[in-house]
């Protein structure tokens, strides 16, 4: 907990497998859920398929997390330590991933599977890192998300607007440990 995951590719804990299994219950119906290549959020995809009787599941590398660079793996207090005041001033490594690049792949990923499946609902199980910077660059001034929490997008040719936020897990008799989003 308190780890910049980045693009680590551990699996998903049997927590996190849970929470998706509870996810699936709150989902409802949609034509087709697509996921990030990471396998935290390709198994949560797949459980939360298998839940709701759509699939299979389709990864687009553009839902990818964000490239932590040198804080991959790292924990806050590493960070802090390695690089005091940084976070503070927000600062990154040299080899973090740029927001705008974030932007650029995410708009293109939600733009890319509206067109794919056009007039559908669809889940895109994402990471956190990338969705608050898509939700920074859409306006949201607290784009704070939980584990498991959503959001809909409505996407219009090339317009994408944030919709209601959605929690699919029950934090309070589950602890959050991992970074995917749906």
């Amino acid at each position: 907990m308190g780890k910049w995951q980045g693009r680590a590719d551990p699996p998903l804990s049997p927590l996190g497998q849970q929470q998706a299994a509870q996810a699936a219950m709150r989902v409802g119906m949609v034509e087709a859920v697509v996921a990030s290549p990471l396998v935290r959020a390709r198994q949560t995809a797949e459980i939360i398929a298998e839940g709701i009787g759509v699939g299979p599941v389709e990864t687009n590398e553009n839902l990818i997390e964000t490239d932590a660079g040198d804080w991959t793996g790292l924990t806050f207090h590493q960070i802090r330590t390695g690089w005091p005041g940084w976070l503070d001033e927000h600062r990154w490594p040299e080899n973090f991933e740029k927001e705008t690049d974030i932007v650029a792949r995410m708009t293109e990923a939600l733009i890319g599977i509206a067109e794919r499946f056009s007039g559908g609902s669809i889940v895109a199980v994402t990471h956190s890192g990338a969705m608050r910077n898509l939700d920074r660059s859409l306006g949201d001034l607290d784009p704070s998300i939980p584990n498991l929490g959503a959001r809909w997008y409505d996407v219009n040719g090339f317009t994408i607007t944030g919709g209601e936020r959605l929690l699919l897990v029950d934090h309070e008799h589950t602890t959050s440990t991992g970074t995917t989003q749906v």
